[in-house]
């Protein structure tokens, strides 16, 4: 305060010792404009979704606070026309825990749903794949149809399999029964299922397979094809057929992690060591998942 009077000296040091009271007051102040800025975007949200607690869906996803209430009004619409069959509640509880639907353009909704109904041969499973994992509609169409592509390809085998009906890979599959004769060497050969129907089973079944990467879904396959051609008198190429028609059964064994399945596999030959648990998890997959 050198070179200026006693007056203003005063003045630039009373300024210094209140700072933290202004700084204190432009915060609150800032807070409640913020505030008041806010609830008059949840409110403009509430009056673009109604029917849906808009409160909820930001808790779970703040964001969507800050997205148009027009655009917000365009993807629940466009729900609406993409699940038709789907409940009013049940659509606003979808939205509710799923607020990235709100998210997601309405073209890019329409596309997804596109790509569901064409690789599940109709709307109404789609419909009911969608209203069990909403998270489908908002992924890219590239990325949905690499993950069918690998569910495809973890099916085909199975699509294509022609097993004997001897135990030679384990219980009999799909596709194969005992010959008339009961020869157990000979095996009369039935048509398995094309591979999109066996998807469109193991979407149905485990929809939530969807959401998985296509890396994840070849790994966990190939592992569980390794993990049954342990076992003596199983050759990879067999132990990689049954795999197949495991996770065709058991779709859910394909949302495990690797090292998951090896670890439940571990247990049960644990439990019971006298047990051929190879034939048995063959048989009965259900036992891994």
């Amino acid at each position: 305060t050198q070179g200026v009077s006693s007056a203003a000296s005063d003045v630039y040091k009373r300024q210094v010792q209140r700072t933290p009271a202004v700084m204190e007051a432009s915060a609150a102040g800032a807070a409640l404009r913020r505030r008041f800025v806010d609830g008059l975007r949840m409110e403009a949200l509430s009056q673009a979704a109604p029917g849906v607690r808009i409160d909820r869906a930001i808790v779970r996803l703040p964001s969507l606070l800050y997205r148009r209430p027009r655009a917000v009004a365009a993807s629940l619409e466009r729900l609406r026309a993409l699940l038709p069959t789907v409940g009013e509640e049940v659509l606003f509880e979808m939205v509710e825990c799923t607020p990235v639907l709100l998210m997601v353009r309405p073209q890019r909704l329409s596309a997804a749903m596109g790509v569901l109904i064409e690789a599940l041969d109709g709307k109404e499973l789609a419909i009911r794949v969608a209203e069990r994992n909403p998270k489908a509609l908002t992924m890219a169409p590239a990325s949905l149809r690499a993950s069918l592509a690998a569910l495809a390809s973890a099916a085909s085998a199975a699509a294509s399999a022609r097993l004997a009906g001897s135990d030679s890979c384990g219980a009999e599959g799909e596709g194969a029964s005992s010959s008339a004769s009961g020869d157990p060497d000979v095996a009369i050969v039935t048509a398995a299922p094309p591979t999109g129907e066996l998807v469109a089973r193991m979407v149905g079944r485990a929809p939530s397979l969807l959401n998985r990467t296509p890396h994840a879904l070849s790994d966990n396959c190939a592992a569980l094809g390794a993990m049954l051609a342990e076992p003596a008198g199983i050759s990879p190429p067999e132990a990689m057929a049954v795999a197949s028609q495991m996770v065709v059964r058991q779709p859910s064994l394909l949302n495990n992690k690797t090292a998951t399945l090896a670890s439940k596999l571990a247990a049960l030959k644990a439990l019971l060591p006298t047990a051929d648990v190879g034939r048995m998890v063959r048989a009965a997959p259900g036992l891994m998942a």
